[in-house]
């Protein structure tokens, strides 16, 4: 069956595979080909479907910039961007999929101090009324993985430091490994992630190691009255879809909090989930676009432990949208 539409599917660098395989998965078969004007490397395949056919172009947003990108979006019917982001800690988890309502861009300016954030007269952008139908939508639909999504290593320790401070005694560290332990995973690697976040908390006085015996400590009790507990929750395989605004910036959360610019955004009706680098961007180029962010870290090294599986998370947002075209 010839394709009737034609959907531009813009991929970064770690989001590239995922969506291969979620394509490939879908029974596309997708081959490398080169632009010829500039040899940019991107891929396509057709989805069949039972009342058409899809033509779907994977091409990376290093080069969105390009003329071949520009020409292919003037003949696409459809365009999507997927990706991951810098979620905000307690409001999001690894693998939740932001559907992007609106972008704001800060940055730092060169002649301002560390403590204030710039705007350079950026409005910000929104994406298009029937996108954000379509993404409003996409919030209740049922999505999953087969893989399981990871918890953060974060949450791991606060989840520690708060049983500890309800215990009010010591306890094995066996004990923390049965309560709170992935069933999905095999022994060794449920244990080994719990044993490096106990571990890692021991390096930062929060709690003692002795004999296997699991203690806080006084620094422990006093970081853990400065943050409200920590819910922890077994890994899952389901996908939860959040539409809400994001900030694209070249700066991280820890440089940009606390500025009376990012104040002003949390507080009001923008009160964004996250922060990426490239949303902005290509909004202005691409007013049409629908941009699909999967949480991927917390913006302070705090990275997810699979994130392949956390890239995937978007690309089957995504796929669930192209099989609704």
């Amino acid at each position: 069956m010839q394709a009737t539409n034609t959907l531009l599917w813009f991929v970064d660098n770690n989001s590239t595979i995922a969506a291969r395989q979620v394509l490939e998965a879908a029974g596309v078969r997708v081959e490398t080909t080169y632009s010829q004007r500039d040899r940019v490397p991107y891929s396509e395949g057709i989805l069949q479907k039972e009342k058409n056919a899809v033509r779907i172009i994977l091409f990376p947003t290093t080069s969105a910039t390009s003329p071949e990108a520009q020409e292919l979006a003037k003949v696409a019917n459809h365009l999507f961007l997927t990706g991951g982001l810098a979620g905000r800690p307690g409001q999001v988890k690894l693998g939740d999929v932001v559907a992007v309502a609106g972008c704001y861009h800060i940055d730092l300016g060169a002649d301002r101090k560390m403590d204030g954030a710039v705007i350079h007269n950026f409005s910000p952008l929104f994406a298009t009324a029937e996108v954000q139908a379509t993404l409003r939508k996409l919030q209740f639909e049922q999505l999953q993985l087969e893989e399981t999504l990871p918890v953060a290593l974060h949450t791991r320790r606060n989840w520690v430091l708060d049983y500890l401070m309800h215990a009010e005694k010591a306890l094995p560290m066996q004990e923390l490994f049965r309560i709170a332990t992935d069933e999905t995973a095999d022994g060794e690697t449920k244990n080994l992630q719990w044993k490096k976040t106990v571990l890692f908390l021991r390096e930062m006085g929060f709690l003692t190691v002795e004999n296997r015996q699991v203690e806080l400590t006084e620094k422990g009790r006093e970081h853990c009255g400065k943050y409200p507990p920590e819910t922890y929750e077994a890994p899952t395989n389901q996908i939860r879809v959040k539409l809400a605004n994001i900030i694209t910036s070249s700066h991280t959360h820890a440089e940009l909090e606390g500025s009376e610019d990012w104040i002003k955004f949390d507080k009001g009706e923008f009160s964004p989930l996250g922060l990426d680098t490239d949303s902005y961007d290509m909004l202005r180029l691409y007013p049409k676009i629908t941009i699909l962010k999967a949480v991927s870290n917390f913006g302070a090294g705090d990275k997810g432990d699979k994130k392949d599986v956390i890239q995937k998370a978007a690309a089957v947002a995504c796929m669930h949208l192209i099989q609704g075209i």
